[in-house]
């Protein structure tokens, strides 16, 4: 088993209709190198619900990987860095909670960690999981 140490984790939610069929994506790379990846339909959900559910999915991934020092978090979504970073206010009940469940199992991380926007251009592989997952589903309907 490959000792890891730093990783680097793109994700990405979306949905169809607003809200609508809704899907999440997770890379996390390593040294440049994908070493997982995930994508899910995850039901009706607004655009926002399926990027926090998203990141949480990376958390909880991440938190399985009992070596990490470092985790960066690369993600598309300015409303969920701004309000996880605490630089927005929560206007919404709904993601409240979502924020909430982030922010607590942050506070338990026993890494040091990074939660930076990137222009949606950087994030294609962690959208082409949601819009592989969205259409796998709608498919199979």
């Amino acid at each position: 088993m490959t000792m890891l140490e730093e990783v680097k984790i793109f994700t990405d939610g979306g949905s169809r209709g607003n809200p609508g069929h809704a899907g999440i994506g997770v890379v996390a790379e390593n040294n440049g190198k994908v070493i997982f990846e995930h994508g899910a339909y995850i039901g009706q959900a607004t655009n926002n619900v399926a990027e926090y559910k998203a990141f949480i999915y990376s958390l909880d991934w991440v938190c399985q990987q009992p070596t990490l020092k470092k985790v960066v978090w690369s993600l598309d979504s300015l409303l969920v860095v701004k309000q996880l970073r605490g630089e927005w206010k929560v206007k919404n009940y709904d993601i409240s909670i979502l924020v909430n469940e982030s922010l607590q199992r942050l506070k338990k991380a026993q890494f040091e960690y990074q939660i930076k926007h990137i222009p949606r251009e950087e994030n294609s592989h962690a959208d082409a999981l949601v819009n592989q997952a969205l259409d796998r589903f709608l498919q199979s309907s």
